[in-house]
Protein backbone atom coordinates (compact mmCIF):
# COMPACT_ATOMS: atom_id res chain seq x y z
CA UNK A 1 0.00 0.00 0.00
CA UNK A 2 2.82 2.39 0.90
CA UNK A 3 4.53 1.69 -2.45
CA UNK A 4 1.33 2.43 -4.36
CA UNK A 5 0.83 5.73 -2.54
CA UNK A 6 4.44 6.69 -3.23
CA UNK A 7 4.06 5.90 -6.90
CA UNK A 8 0.85 7.95 -7.18
CA UNK A 9 2.59 10.86 -5.46
CA UNK A 10 5.43 10.77 -7.97
CA UNK A 11 2.98 10.69 -10.89
CA UNK A 12 1.02 13.60 -9.41
CA UNK A 13 4.18 15.68 -8.88
CA UNK A 14 5.40 15.02 -12.44
CA UNK A 15 1.99 15.99 -13.85
CA UNK A 16 1.97 19.26 -11.88
CA UNK A 17 5.52 20.09 -12.99
CA UNK A 18 4.66 19.44 -16.64
CA UNK A 19 1.60 21.69 -16.42
CA UNK A 20 3.69 24.45 -14.83
CA UNK A 21 6.29 24.25 -17.60
CA UNK A 22 3.61 24.24 -20.29
CA UNK A 23 1.94 27.28 -18.71
CA UNK A 24 5.25 29.15 -18.49
CA UNK A 25 6.09 28.42 -22.12
CA UNK A 26 2.67 29.58 -23.28
CA UNK A 27 3.30 32.89 -21.53
CA UNK A 28 6.42 33.58 -23.59
CA UNK A 29 6.00 36.02 -26.50
CA UNK A 30 5.63 34.44 -29.90
CA UNK A 31 8.86 34.42 -31.93
CA UNK A 32 9.13 37.38 -34.29
CA UNK A 33 9.63 36.53 -37.94
CA UNK A 34 11.62 39.19 -39.79
CA UNK A 35 10.75 39.34 -43.45
CA UNK A 36 13.69 39.91 -45.76
CA UNK A 37 13.08 41.66 -49.05
CA UNK A 38 15.55 41.03 -51.88
CA UNK A 39 17.39 44.15 -52.99
CA UNK A 40 15.67 45.82 -55.90
CA UNK A 41 18.21 46.55 -58.65
CA UNK A 42 15.99 49.39 -59.83
CA UNK A 43 16.47 51.14 -56.47
CA UNK A 44 20.26 51.31 -56.87
CA UNK A 45 21.59 54.74 -57.88
CA UNK A 46 22.38 54.98 -61.60
CA UNK A 47 25.99 54.83 -62.70
CA UNK A 48 27.53 58.14 -63.77
CA UNK A 49 27.60 58.47 -67.55
CA UNK A 50 30.97 58.93 -69.26
CA UNK A 51 31.14 60.08 -72.88
CA UNK A 52 34.26 59.06 -74.80
CA UNK A 53 35.33 61.05 -77.86
CA UNK A 54 38.25 59.90 -79.97
CA UNK A 55 39.56 58.20 -83.09
CA UNK A 56 40.11 54.53 -83.93
CA UNK A 57 42.18 54.01 -80.79
CA UNK A 58 39.07 54.69 -78.72
CA UNK A 59 36.32 53.43 -81.02
CA UNK A 60 36.48 49.75 -80.04
CA UNK A 61 32.98 48.32 -79.64
CA UNK A 62 33.70 44.70 -78.69
CA UNK A 63 33.81 45.38 -74.97
CA UNK A 64 37.58 45.09 -74.76
CA UNK A 65 38.58 48.59 -75.91
CA UNK A 66 40.50 50.81 -73.52
CA UNK A 67 37.41 52.95 -72.93
CA UNK A 68 35.42 49.82 -72.00
CA UNK A 69 38.10 48.77 -69.54
CA UNK A 70 38.30 52.21 -67.95
CA UNK A 71 34.52 52.56 -67.70
CA UNK A 72 34.28 49.20 -65.94
CA UNK A 73 37.10 50.01 -63.53
CA UNK A 74 35.70 53.46 -62.71
CA UNK A 75 32.05 52.36 -62.45
CA UNK A 76 30.91 54.51 -65.37
CA UNK A 77 28.16 53.91 -67.89
CA UNK A 78 29.96 54.34 -71.20
CA UNK A 79 28.72 56.30 -74.22
CA UNK A 80 31.32 56.01 -76.96
CA UNK A 81 31.09 58.57 -79.76
CA UNK A 82 34.52 57.80 -81.22
CA UNK A 83 35.04 57.20 -84.96
CA UNK A 84 38.20 55.93 -86.70
CA UNK A 85 39.90 58.75 -88.57
CA UNK A 86 38.18 61.51 -86.58
CA UNK A 87 40.14 64.37 -85.09
CA UNK A 88 39.95 67.91 -83.80
CA UNK A 89 39.70 69.15 -87.34
CA UNK A 90 39.77 66.02 -89.50
CA UNK A 91 36.47 64.62 -90.72
CA UNK A 92 36.54 60.83 -91.27
CA UNK A 93 35.61 59.39 -94.65
CA UNK A 94 33.04 57.04 -93.12
CA UNK A 95 31.03 57.21 -89.92
CA UNK A 96 28.02 55.47 -88.30
CA UNK A 97 25.76 58.47 -88.83
CA UNK A 98 25.91 61.01 -91.66
CA UNK A 99 27.10 63.63 -92.01
CA UNK A 100 30.55 62.76 -90.72
CA UNK A 101 32.13 65.40 -88.55
CA UNK A 102 35.20 66.34 -86.55
CA UNK A 103 35.16 66.26 -82.73
CA UNK A 104 33.31 69.55 -82.47
CA UNK A 105 30.33 68.18 -84.36
CA UNK A 106 29.72 65.67 -81.55
CA UNK A 107 28.90 68.23 -78.89
CA UNK A 108 25.12 67.94 -79.30
CA UNK A 109 25.31 64.16 -78.89
CA UNK A 110 27.58 64.53 -75.90
CA UNK A 111 25.18 66.96 -74.22
CA UNK A 112 22.21 64.68 -74.99
CA UNK A 113 23.89 61.89 -72.99
CA UNK A 114 23.88 64.10 -69.84
CA UNK A 115 27.38 62.97 -68.89
CA UNK A 116 29.08 63.40 -65.56
CA UNK A 117 32.41 62.68 -67.23
CA UNK A 118 33.82 63.33 -70.71
CA UNK A 119 37.06 61.71 -71.89
CA UNK A 120 38.71 62.96 -75.08
CA UNK A 121 41.70 61.29 -76.71
CA UNK A 122 42.79 62.23 -80.20
CA UNK A 123 44.88 64.26 -82.54
CA UNK A 124 46.69 61.43 -84.31
CA UNK A 125 44.32 61.62 -87.27
CA UNK A 126 44.96 65.35 -87.63
CA UNK A 127 48.69 65.10 -88.11
CA UNK A 128 50.78 68.23 -87.76
CA UNK A 129 48.47 71.09 -86.92
CA UNK A 130 48.36 74.27 -84.91
CA UNK A 131 46.50 74.86 -81.70
CA UNK A 132 43.44 76.72 -83.03
CA UNK A 133 41.17 73.68 -83.52
CA UNK A 134 42.17 72.26 -80.15
CA UNK A 135 41.57 75.56 -78.34
CA UNK A 136 38.17 75.99 -79.96
CA UNK A 137 37.07 72.46 -79.17
CA UNK A 138 37.82 72.58 -75.44
CA UNK A 139 36.28 76.02 -75.05
CA UNK A 140 33.12 74.82 -76.80
CA UNK A 141 33.07 71.55 -74.83
CA UNK A 142 33.30 73.37 -71.51
CA UNK A 143 30.64 75.82 -72.62
CA UNK A 144 28.31 72.97 -73.58
CA UNK A 145 28.95 70.95 -70.40
CA UNK A 146 29.90 73.43 -67.68
CA UNK A 147 29.54 70.95 -64.81
CA UNK A 148 31.11 67.85 -66.34
CA UNK A 149 34.48 66.45 -65.33
CA UNK A 150 36.57 66.52 -68.49
CA UNK A 151 39.70 64.43 -69.05
CA UNK A 152 41.90 65.23 -72.04
CA UNK A 153 44.51 62.86 -73.47
CA UNK A 154 47.05 63.65 -76.16
CA UNK A 155 47.37 61.66 -79.40
CA UNK A 156 48.57 58.05 -79.13
CA UNK A 157 50.62 56.50 -81.93
CA UNK A 158 52.42 53.25 -82.51
CA UNK A 159 55.52 54.67 -84.21
CA UNK A 160 58.76 53.54 -82.62
CA UNK A 161 59.95 57.14 -82.96
CA UNK A 162 56.87 59.39 -82.88
CA UNK A 163 57.18 62.49 -85.05
CA UNK A 164 57.75 65.81 -83.30
CA UNK A 165 54.20 67.02 -83.98
CA UNK A 166 52.78 64.34 -81.66
CA UNK A 167 54.43 66.00 -78.65
CA UNK A 168 53.39 69.46 -79.89
CA UNK A 169 49.77 68.38 -80.18
CA UNK A 170 49.87 66.86 -76.70
CA UNK A 171 51.20 70.17 -75.37
CA UNK A 172 48.43 72.07 -77.15
CA UNK A 173 45.82 69.71 -75.72
CA UNK A 174 47.21 70.13 -72.22
CA UNK A 175 47.17 73.93 -72.47
CA UNK A 176 43.64 74.10 -73.93
CA UNK A 177 42.28 71.59 -71.43
CA UNK A 178 43.81 73.38 -68.45
CA UNK A 179 42.56 76.75 -69.66
CA UNK A 180 39.01 75.37 -69.73
CA UNK A 181 38.93 73.59 -66.39
CA UNK A 182 39.67 70.13 -67.77
CA UNK A 183 42.27 67.66 -66.51
CA UNK A 184 45.08 66.58 -68.81
CA UNK A 185 45.99 62.92 -68.35
CA UNK A 186 49.49 62.14 -69.55
CA UNK A 187 49.57 58.52 -70.71
CA UNK A 188 52.82 58.83 -72.63
CA UNK A 189 53.00 56.51 -75.65
CA UNK A 190 52.13 53.04 -74.34
CA UNK A 191 52.05 51.49 -77.84
CA UNK A 192 55.13 53.18 -79.29
CA UNK A 193 57.30 50.63 -81.06
CA UNK A 194 55.30 47.68 -79.73
CA UNK A 195 54.05 45.92 -82.85
CA UNK A 196 52.35 43.15 -80.87
CA UNK A 197 49.99 45.73 -79.35
CA UNK A 198 48.72 47.02 -82.71
CA UNK A 199 46.76 45.24 -85.43
CA UNK A 200 47.00 45.54 -89.23
CA UNK A 201 44.97 48.76 -89.57
CA UNK A 202 47.15 50.33 -86.89
CA UNK A 203 44.63 50.15 -84.06
CA UNK A 204 45.18 48.61 -80.60
CA UNK A 205 44.81 44.90 -80.03
CA UNK A 206 43.15 43.70 -76.83
CA UNK A 207 46.55 43.84 -75.13
CA UNK A 208 47.17 47.29 -76.61
CA UNK A 209 43.84 48.55 -75.28
CA UNK A 210 44.72 47.18 -71.87
CA UNK A 211 48.05 49.05 -72.01
CA UNK A 212 46.28 52.34 -72.80
CA UNK A 213 43.69 51.76 -70.08
CA UNK A 214 46.35 51.05 -67.49
CA UNK A 215 48.27 54.17 -68.50
CA UNK A 216 45.10 56.28 -68.25
CA UNK A 217 44.12 54.89 -64.85
CA UNK A 218 47.67 55.40 -63.59
CA UNK A 219 47.49 58.99 -64.83
CA UNK A 220 44.38 59.58 -62.73
CA UNK A 221 46.06 58.37 -59.55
Amino acid sequence: MGLLVGTLAVIWFADVTLKQKTSAMSALPAPVTVATTPADPASAPPLPTAVFIGDGYTAGTDGSGWSDIVAQEMGWQEVNLSVPGMGYRRVPETCPEKPCTAFGGLLDKAVAASPTVVVVMGGAADGDMGSAAVDTFYADLRGALPDATIYAVGPAVSDANPPAWVARTATNVEKAATANGATFVDIGQPLSGKKALVNGPGEPTVAGSRAIAEAFLAGLA
